[in-house]
């Protein structure tokens, strides 16, 4: 593990600027001072999810607040390449859908979108559903800075299923279905996709019903193998398989493992 690499990386909701203080924010600098017990002198690395990161050295920590300086150029950091994913998935119980979204924003995906479904046990008021959307957030902002990505996942509001093919707008429609008929996700895939919309149903599933309306929207249904998944482990695996297939296509172009 290189230096850079080795040091803690925090996202800030601003413009870091050259040689401009920075005030974290509360949760962050709650983390520097009592669990990483970082103090004036060490480093971090900076993303504001624009792509790009920046080393800053931390200058001073009180209980109030952790302020830092960048001192590093601003460096291209680590960006998911093609195809940007997008998932929307049925509601989902409170640590499931948690779940999802921590490993959806780990595996690359740009944008993540909760979906009221016919058999979705869980609904949300408009609180709960900003509540809910805020943590959400936070739990992505702490997967981007784990994972080393320095971009930004867009987590959005609740939509009705209805509401999908507005939302979702990609060439590449799929929509998880164990009554699939062996049209499998990896063989619905093309490795020039620069975009692929998936869409995974709650617990029990999507209905017939709302196949047959995605069915009209271009939404094609695809099988995840011959298992019945869990619908926080459906999503998870759809996404692990398109980052596959896109790897896949990436190693082919460069010309085999070595990239040679």
């Amino acid at each position: 593990m290189t230096e850079t690499r080795s040091r803690h990386r925090f996202y800030v909701p601003v413009e870091v600027k050259p040689g401009e203080v920075i005030s974290l924010p509360g949760e962050t600098s709650r983390q520097i001072r009592r669990v990483l017990r970082l103090s004036i002198g060490d480093e971090v690395t900076l993303f504001n999810g624009t792509g790009f990161e920046t080393v800053a050295r931390i200058i001073d920590v009180s209980r109030s607040h952790v302020d830092v300086k960048p001192v590093g150029k601003t460096v291209a950091g680590t960006v998911p390449g093609q195809p940007d994913v997008h998932l929307g998935l049925g509601l989902l119980k409170a640590d499931r859908f948690d779940l999802v979204v921590q490993k959806a924003t780990e595996l690359g995906v740009r944008s993540v979108t909760p979906i009221e479904c016919e058999r979705s046990v869980v609904s949300l008021s408009a609180d709960r559903a900003q509540s809910r959307r805020a943590r959400w957030e936070r739990i992505s902002i702490e997967a981007l800075e784990q994972s080393g990505r320095a971009d930004f996942v867009k987590v959005r509001d609740p939509i009705r299923l209805t509401d999908a093919p507005e939302q979702f707008r990609s060439s590449r429609k799929l929509v998880a279905w164990e009554q699939a008929n062996g049209r499998s996700l990896v063989t619905s895939l093309e490795q020039d996709d620069s975009a692929v919309d998936v869409l995974v149903g709650p617990e029990g599933g999507f209905s017939e019903t709302e196949i047959v309306q995605l069915g009209a929207h271009g939404f094609e249904p695809v099988s995840l193998g011959s298992l019945i998944l869990r619908s926080e482990t459906a999503a998870i695996c759809a996404l692990a398989m398109i980052r596959a297939v896109a790897e896949i296509g990436r190693v082919d172009r460069l010309g085999g493992p070595g990239g040679r």
